[in-house]
């Protein structure tokens, strides 16, 4: 499995929205019967992290896009982030815009919105597969009154 996280730096999760992360660390998460491997493989730099942060900025919404007032071009630099993941199972992000999800979701890409908590890309990670691991073998829930 192959997981994305945006960060600030090496190792710092980017809070505010996806599309304007400075970087994202690309994750290898490999599996046998007992253990879980996961190997940070590469720290790539996000073509649209120099953009102008006004240009489709609502204000106090973390960077997120303001989908009424959203170019043409704007959208296209979505479809654009999303086909340059496109080998991606998830994304573990804070902040999103609807046009992002879209973008993802038509390249088979999963969004798992993280806590605004978790500082290191390895917490969020952990995070990550422990959220998986509970909610893929946990068959019931009860409620004791």
């Amino acid at each position: 499995m192959k997981v994305l996280v945006p960060i600030n730096n090496r190792s710092d999760v980017y809070h505010n929205n996806l599309f304007k992360a400075p970087h994202f660390a690309l994750y290898i998460i490999d599996s046998t019967e007992f253990n879980v491997y996961c190997t940070l493989k590469d720290v790539m730099e996000n073509p649209y992290y120099s953009l102008d942060e006004n240009s489709q900025v609502s204000a106090n919404k973390y960077g997120i896009c303001d989908s009424e007032n959203c170019t043409i071009q704007h959208l296209n630099e979505h479809i654009i982030l999303s086909q340059q993941m496109a080998d991606c199972d998830y994304i573990l992000a804070d902040h999103f815009c609807d046009t992002i999800i879209k973008a993802l979701n038509d390249k088979g890409i999963n969004i798992y919105k993280i806590s605004p908590f978790l500082q290191s890309s390895d917490a969020a990670i952990k995070n990550f597969l422990l959220g998986v691991s509970i909610a893929n073998t946990i068959q019931n829930i009860h409620f004791k009154t």
